[in-house]
């Protein structure tokens, strides 16, 4: 991880230079100062440097959004979970978070899926680049690898069967384009499909090569944004959803596959037509598959289903909802079904009649344009999560999380809240000034807080951030002759900045 490779820069570099007095003040602090636009002290050097891979403008990019109960059914309370930055972060109260790392290994998280009886068996299933599946069983506080010799290491999609609490069956989706199958709760995996063309109907004969280079591509990324497209447009199989009566699984050529056995058997259930690609897939709860089925696709909106039979489709310009990255459902107090969707360029939607009309909610969303560039091409907006109406602590909640954050929304109000996941105030760099007669001065940057002084005999740390174009700060450091010429050096996003 780039953040915990600046840890031991910088501990090592405390370790080396400062006194013994100042060695152990730094070390884990997170700096906030309310008034950290002050002080005009820097002047840009460079204009065209290079920037660092690791300094993107949203710190806090979200892949994954999912509560759940804790292990104390006596407290009421719930845990938020959030996949950012392929960090997995948890929260009881949406503000204050903690990052979880106990057993889950240096690998990028990317997707979770959480046991339909999660308050009895407290499972929770994590997909990974690098380390396959990872599972917990106290609620999400500590995870062990499933890993086994058949699972390959770069796994992208999970799902839970509805009958999990009898069959124990989970299923994968790696980025080679094959699908496995667990019936022990991730211990043991078989090969269920080794590409889409295996399914019934399913004809492609450039999908093979095309996942090879996605599968060799992407996992050589190092950055949260790159490599979206890979992920989560890939093709062939893109996902899958157990209703409590059989599962569905959608391929990149618009067509659902329904198996009433587990996945051991396949037929061909709808065809939306070859250039509709499926992203998403989603049975309002504990619905069968003679109820309603919800289908979002990268091109033609959202198509909602009742027994096969296509019950609404609005394609209208006025109202066309472009890219579906996410579904959630939440009824409300008199029993209405409102379905919510993100849309990957655009916002979030919300229909109350199956989608014959929709609502946008927009209101303090925000985007950035930088998801849009060719290096990323990554979606704004890819994971919504409604809190069902008999929740105890979060009623009513919806929760969008995309390339510039989490946000919150209150029963279903048109305002969303930004909440803060990754601190602002992480160290990236330090350095110790030199020839200061055995009283140095130490430089401190972070990653969105700008740059902090200490002097040996303060008590206080004293921002000084005036003049600078942004206040995420990379690497510091002081001029060989600081005691006469007073020079700080410190790089940015594609700058090389000076004190003045």
């Amino acid at each position: 991880m780039y953040i915990d490779w600046y840890f031991l820069v910088a501990i090592t570099l405390i370790l080396y230079f400062k006194p013994n007095d100042l060695q152990y003040c730094l070390l884990g602090v997170e700096l906030t100062d309310t008034d950290s636009k002050n002080k005009k002290d820097w002047l840009n050097r460079a204009d065209h440097l290079i920037k660092h891979i690791f300094q993107h403008s949203p710190h806090d990019v979200i892949q994954t959004i999912q509560i759940t109960p804790t292990s104390n059914q006596a407290s009421n309370q719930e845990k938020i979970f959030v996949i950012s930055r392929h960090n997995l972060l948890m929260s009881l109260d949406g503000y204050a978070w903690k990052r979880i790392t106990q057993g889950l290994d240096a690998h990028k998280l990317l997707s979770m899926s959480v046991s339909p009886f999660i308050a009895d068996d407290g499972t929770i299933f994590i997909a990974s680049l690098g380390g396959g599946v990872y599972c917990s069983n106290d609620f999400g506080d500590s995870w062990s690898s499933c890993q086994d010799k058949v699972l390959e290491a770069c796994v992208t999609h999970l799902a839970i069967s509805s009958n999990f609490n009898v069959d124990y069956t989970v299923i994968a989706l790696g980025l080679s384009g094959k699908v496995y199958r667990s019936r022990n709760r991730g211990q043991k995996w078989e090969i269920i499909l080794n590409h889409a063309n295996e399914l019934p109907g399913y004809i492609d004969k450039q999908a093979k090569a095309v996942v090879r280079r996605q599968y060799d591509w992407s996992s050589l990324q190092y950055d949260a944004g790159m490599g979206w497209q890979d992920l989560h447009q890939s093709v062939g199989v893109t996902g899958f959803e157990f209703a409590s009566d059989g599962l569905l699984l959608g391929t990149s050529q618009g067509k659902i596959y329904k198996s009433m056995d587990n996945s051991s058997a396949w037929e061909m259930w709808i065809d939306l037509g070859r250039s509709t690609r499926i992203n998403c897939l989603t049975i309002p709860k504990n619905g069968s598959l003679k109820n309603s089925i919800l289908v979002g696709t990268h091109s033609d909106g959202l198509f909602c289903f009742k027994e096969k039979k296509l019950i609404n489709y609005n394609r209208s310009p006025s109202q066309h909802l472009g890219s579906i990255t996410s579904i959630a459902t939440l009824e409300d107090q008199d029993g209405t079904c409102n379905i919510l969707v993100c849309s990957k360029d655009k916002a979030v939607y919300r229909s109350v009649d199956y989608g014959q009309s929709w609502l946008k909610l927009e209101q303090g969303l925000t985007k950035n344009s930088q998801a849009d560039e060719a290096r990323y091409q990554a979606a704004h907006f890819n994971a919504v999560f409604a809190v069902d109406r008999n929740s105890s602590k979060f009623t009513g909640n919806v929760f969008v999380g995309g390339f510039d954050g989490l946000f919150k929304t209150n029963c279903l109000s048109d305002y969303w809240e930004y909440i803060q996941t990754l601190s602002i105030g992480t160290i990236l760099g330090l350095d110790l000034s030199p020839g200061l007669a055995g009283k140095p001065l130490l430089a401190i940057t972070t990653y969105n807080s700008g740059a902090y002084f200490y002097q040996h005999d303060s008590t206080w740390l004293t921002v000084h951030n005036k003049g600078l174009q942004t206040i995420r700060l990379g690497t510091i450091a002081f001029s060989p002759n600081f005691a006469s010429d007073h020079i700080i050096f410190a790089a940015t996003e594609g700058y090389l900045l000076e004190t003045v």
